[in-house]
């Protein structure tokens, strides 16, 4: 599973988006809950326009690990551009209140 994961974070990096999700829902099926695995298949499913799925992802990433400032920030950009504005306010202070002065969740928090 070690080898699928990393082949699965090369072809994300590669920006191989098709390819990638089938091996990081693969590490998923094998690992329900893999706080990773729910995280990046967030952030691809954003990468595709697929925001409210995007979304799924993420929550599920953070209910697995709540204290986990980029999920919280991911989560922020994913509700703003889906127009849901307090709630994107509301995740980019949660990662604040784990990690002040985080500049990626201060930037996209000011007015």
């Amino acid at each position: 599973m070690h080898q699928t994961l990393q082949r699965a974070i090369q072809l994300h990096q590669q920006g191989k988006l098709d390819q990638t999700r089938p091996l990081y829902k693969e590490v998923l099926a094998a690992q329900p809950g893999h706080f990773e695995m729910l995280h990046r298949l967030g952030i691809l499913r954003r990468q595709q326009g697929r925001k409210p799925e995007a979304l799924q992802y993420l929550n599920a990433a953070l209910a697995a690990n709540p204290g986990d400032v980029a999920a919280w920030s991911n989560a922020g950009l994913i509700c703003a551009a889906m127009g849901r504005h307090e709630k994107a306010l509301s995740s980019f202070d949660k990662a604040l209140t784990f990690r002040p002065g985080y500049a990626e969740a201060l930037v996209k928090s000011a007015p």
